[in-house]
């Protein structure tokens, strides 16, 4: 069943809706730093703290990782100072966010038996999700890399129609079962921001980087449908596989 709230979009709404948003990302230099409260509840200063969840991710091999590297170090180079990087071996496409502190509480015996009620269902839908797609390949292209309120990331977008299928339905049928309420952007994270303030200059020689980036991206991963993993998370460098689609 799919979300009613959460509808799949034809594949060029979906593009669309993804490039003009990822192009006003890059536009949009702020004028001042702000801390996210978000980011708190993962970072402080240079280092992850304890952020306890659940969650699913398309995981990448050694050749789409090396690629999502390959933004990573040029943007770390630069401006290494301004994040906390996330290790390569960590890189995923996030599929979709079930129980964690901000859905539930910050407490983990209360969002562990927030996720005990709906477990079946996500193995259930892993299960339908083999039986349709096993062996499916997913393509997508990367747009550049972008920030959010608290974290850098590669945003990507479905190369055909099919891949905006695989993708959004999986998307769709998660959300009807543990709704975010938040439309889907594919991406790969590639760290967070320190948790402090940036002067004006780091701001703009960030933002002058990213888009100059941007500009030079070149590239697509592919991705399977098997590949799709549901995991508890520590923290965000920190998660452990419970169950795959290639072993539903």
């Amino acid at each position: 069943m799919i979300s009613m709230a959460i509808r799949p979009e034809s594949c060029r709404a979906f593009v669309d809706r993804l490039t003009d948003a990822y192009s006003t990302s890059l536009a949009n230099v702020p004028q001042k730093w702000v801390i996210s409260s978000r980011l708190c509840d993962k970072v402080e200063d240079s280092s992850f703290v304890p952020f306890y969840g659940y969650t699913s991710v398309y995981k990448l091999n050694d050749t789409e990782r090396e690629k999502c590297i390959a933004v990573q170090d040029r943007i770390m180079g630069r401006h290494g100072n301004l994040f906390v990087p996330l290790p390569p071996q960590t890189f995923h496409l996030t599929a979709h966010e079930f129980c964690n502190e901000y859905t539930v509480s910050s407490v983990a015996s209360e969002i562990d038996a927030a996720e005990q009620g709906i477990e079946d269902r996500i193995r259930e839908m892993f299960h339908s999700i083999k039986e349709r797609w096993e062996g499916a390949e997913i393509h997508l292209r990367a747009l550049g890399p972008s920030c959010g309120s608290d974290a850098l990331s590669i945003k990507f977008v479905p190369e055909g129609a099919r891949d905006s299928s695989i993708l959004q339905t999986i998307f769709a049928e998660s959300e009807d079962i543990w709704p975010v309420g938040t439309q889907y952007t594919p991406h790969v994270s590639l760290g967070y921001f320190r948790t402090r303030l940036f002067s004006g200059e780091e701001i703009v020689s960030l933002y002058k980087d990213l888009n100059d980036i941007s500009a030079s991206t070149d590239f697509t991963i592919t991705l399977k449908a098997d590949d799709l993993v549901y995991q508890r998370h520590f923290d965000m460098q920190d998660f452990r596989k419970i169950l795959s689609v290639g072993e539903a």
